[in-house]
């Protein structure tokens, strides 16, 4: 419900008017192609970076991935829960607000340079011929 349409309206006891989340906790939410969702598993460790201050790097650790695809901007994605590493909200970033967007990058390894090249062409081969 929006408030801002309540606007001097009464408010019973009991109503919830707003809630507060602990900052000590922040968590991300990010959105994996389900051509790369293979690649990660809970416990990875990655970085993130915000629209807004894309020279700050937060540190996260994969925490959870939802096993339901889902279509966004026509595209089927995983939805994959990270928890925020060594966030300081009252010193560095206190910037940090619900809703930002921006880019992460999840750690899967070491991996060679003919895997990293070739591995979307061999998915999209293994998905046409059923391998």
């Amino acid at each position: 419900m929006t408030w801002s349409g309540q606007i001097g309206a009464p408010v019973k006891t009991g109503d919830v008017l707003f809630e507060i989340a602990p900052l000590e906790s922040l968590r991300a939410e990010l959105s994996v192609p389900e051509d790369q969702i293979a690649d990660v598993e809970v416990g990875q460790h990655g970085e993130l970076a915000t629209v807004g201050h894309p020279e700050s790097k937060l540190s996260f650790v994969v925490e959870r991935i939802n096993p339901v695809a889902e279509v966004v901007n026509q595209i089927n994605v995983f939805k994959v829960r990270v928890k925020l590493e060594n966030v300081d909200l009252k010193g560095g970033q206190s910037w940090l607000r619900p809703g930002m967007e921006g880019v992460a990058k999840v750690d899967i390894g070491k991996k060679s340079y003919a895997w990293l090249w070739t591995r979307r062409l061999s998915n999209w081969v293994r998905m046409k011929l059923w391998i």
